[in-house]
């Protein structure tokens, strides 16, 4: 399903899209922010060009503090165009999260008013 990049492994690649959307439909809970996401996701989604690739901590304050910032999040994901290489980046993964979210969507806002 997805491609072997050279910094990311293709079964890395499903998991991370496996949790990303587990963790999306959860509504964001920081409790569930995993390590593979913790690693990942800043750098997705152009999410890094507020500066948390290296800033966990900034990025939980800004995208998964409460609804308004979930929502930001959810808004960066939906709008996001990849132009990357999948062999060189993870835009494999965030161009069929991007498809799952659409199909979803109806789950996702429930989860997130929750």
């Amino acid at each position: 399903m997805f491609t072997k990049s050279q910094s990311v492994s293709a079964n890395t690649k499903e998991k991370l899209f496996a949790q990303l959307a587990a963790f999306i439909l959860e509504g964001c809970q920081l409790k569930d922010f995993t390590p593979l996401l913790k690693k990942h996701l800043p750098g997705m989604f152009n999410t890094h060009a507020f500066g948390y690739v290296d800033d966990p901590a900034g990025f939980e304050d800004h995208y998964l503090q409460g609804p308004k910032e979930k929502l930001r999040l959810l808004k960066c994901i939906r709008e996001y165009t990849a132009h990357t290489d999948p062999a060189y980046s993870v835009s494999d993964v965030e161009e069929e999260l991007q498809s799952w979210v659409e199909a979803n969507l109806n789950d996702i806002q429930a989860a997130f008013a929750a």
